[in-house]
């Protein structure tokens, strides 16, 4: 049958690890070689993918909240402790740093800069290839960071608005306003659009460095999961039992309705777009039914192909070939899916 589209998810019989409780967060190595995860029992581990060998790291006290990868294979760590920790690809410690309040979010300068960007409470971190340790201030705790593509600027968002801060420069360089609590921080892979998710249920996309924006409200929840496709040309958005997907192609989303991907038992706890060089473009979710979904092509109403886990699907993250996927669960089990094309 012409343009007959086939896809299948398949799981593991058995997890790579177990880590006690809710995976808070799964990253990939960049050349797929290895995984990571954290959980709110506050262990970090490392396994690798093929054989399933997992080394253990030092654990967050009070719970691992965030783990990321740098271009180079160094691991990123931070926790309800106030640490950053950064480790090698065999689990060797290199650094650590002990701020004040939680380590939410972690990002790593992309290219070869080795930059390493950290929300600690109130306090963005950037911690130089070298050891060199920049710190600061923002007017409220930073729940989110991420990097510009071109690796220049760090933003941060947190009650008030995005911050934006470059490697020796003491203030901000700029600033997006908003009036209200942003949970979550995307930039898209085209580097022209920058996402935001609020906790009173909206989305504001700020074109970048125009400072030019738009606003998309009326979600039912707190807005955590974004994700832009490979292009950077559509956003993906998790609320309390959808997700929605946002063009941003020709005249962008203004006076449009997004696609919605239907067939959601419960919140969306997590989502990713697959990489570029799959074909047709592929969104997974995971949910707090216990369900992981994949979506594909041009009808959403309903998922191309599931799983089901048996617990809610905190965390995943696509491997860099967009091959499988890792994710954990909220009882610590961390999985990997194979997810045929």
């Amino acid at each position: 049958m012409s343009g007959l589209h086939v896809a299948r998810i398949a799981c593991r019989a058995e997890p790579l690890a177990e880590l006690g409780d809710r995976i808070a967060s799964v990253a990939w190595a960049s050349d797929g070689s290895a995984l990571a995860a954290g959980s709110l029992s506050g262990q970090v581990v490392i396994s690798d993918p093929t054989d399933g060998a997992v080394i253990e790291l030092a654990a967050h006290e009070l719970g691992a909240l965030t783990v990321a990868w740098s271009p180079d294979r160094r691991l990123a760590s931070g926790g309800q402790d106030g640490i950053v920790r950064i480790v090698d690809r065999t689990g060797e410690a290199l650094a650590e740093h002990k701020g004040s309040g939680w380590c939410e979010s972690l990002a790593w300068a992309p290219g070869g800069g080795g930059c390493l960007g950290a929300a600690v409470g109130a306090q963005v971190i950037l911690w130089h290839d070298g050891g060199q340790l920049e710190t600061h201030d923002a007017p409220s705790t930073v729940a989110s960071v991420a990097w510009s593509v071109d690796g220049r600027r760090l933003g941060a968002a947190a009650y008030g608005g995005i911050l934006w801060f470059e490697r020796g420069r003491a203030a901000p360089v700029s600033a997006f306003e908003w009036k209200g609590s942003l949970l979550a921080l995307s930039v898209s892979p085209s580097g022209k659009l920058v996402a935001v998710g609020t906790q009173e249920g909206s989305v504001r996309v700020h074109r970048l460095w125009t400072g030019d924006d738009l606003e998309m409200s009326g979600y039912t929840g707190r807005i955590t999961e974004l994700a832009w496709n490979s292009s950077g040309d559509v956003l993906s958005v998790g609320d309390a039992d959808s997700v929605t997907s946002w063009t941003f192609r020709g005249r962008g989303p203004a006076g449009s309705r997004p696609d919605v991907l239907g067939g959601h038992g419960g919140r969306v706890l997590s989502l990713a777009c697959a990489p570029s060089g799959r074909g047709a473009e592929r969104i997974i979710t995971g949910c707090a039914d216990g369900r992981l979904r994949l979506y594909s092509g041009t009808d959403r109403s309903a998922p191309l192909a599931e799983i089901d886990v048996g617990a809610a699907v905190a965390s995943l993250a696509w491997s860099p070939t967009g091959d499988s996927v890792a994710f954990g669960d909220a009882e610590g089990r961390l999985w990997l899916a194979e997810v045929a094309p």
